[in-house]
């Protein structure tokens, strides 16, 4: 169960509200790695819950701190808006539950919301790559209190063309943050 992989007790009863119960196989390979910080690749098909794979991993490392204002603790890179919405839906829950607040970043929107929003507290960030450049060159937000960076599909953003700029945006993170 989720309660054996020591995650906190506020977001075991989140999954349980939801009726999830039991890890799925990619769940179970990935998540206590990553709890101990380690760099983890995950690969699994479409529907196997890789996003509870990571988001579970980085909710956890991330409750009970405090984010500043255009600081947040985690980013979650991915290619689309719409893997961005669909991320944002599933931890949104298990976010609220321990208290922390996330934000996505993508383009084709207006920026002025996502500007605004980054001035609260946000504790993770989920973004598509020109976005959130556009949103580190107008210093709206800064990556240096980054713990730890997920990259979402990463064999898409590199098809799309997205290698320079991911490592330009991962050279922005602290050295030593959990990738």
């Amino acid at each position: 169960t989720f309660a054996s992989l020591n995650l906190p007790k506020q977001l075991v009863t989140a999954l349980a509200r939801q009726e999830i119960i039991n890890p799925t196989p990619v769940q179970m390979a990935v998540v206590p790695d990553a709890m101990t910080g380690r760099h983890v690749l995950g690969r699994a098909r479409t529907g196997s819950g890789k996003t509870l794979a990571f988001g579970l991993p980085v909710l956890a490392q991330l409750a009970g701190g405090t984010s500043q204002p255009k600081s947040p603790r985690a980013l979650i890179l991915l290619p689309t808006r719409e893997l961005a919405t669909q991320v944002r839906a599933a931890m949104e829950p298990l976010a609220q539950a321990i208290g922390l607040r996330l934000t996505t970043v993508y383009g084709g929107v207006p920026i002025n919301k996502q500007i605004n929003a980054l001035k609260g507290n946000i504790d993770v960030v989920i973004a598509t790559p020109g976005r959130l450049t556009d949103l580190l060159d107008r210093r709206v937000m800064n990556l240096n209190s980054i713990e730890v960076t997920v990259l979402d599909e990463a064999d898409h953003l590199c098809d799309l063309g997205f290698y320079k700029p991911i490592d330009a945006l991962l050279a922005k993170t602290p050295e030593g943050s959990q990738k």
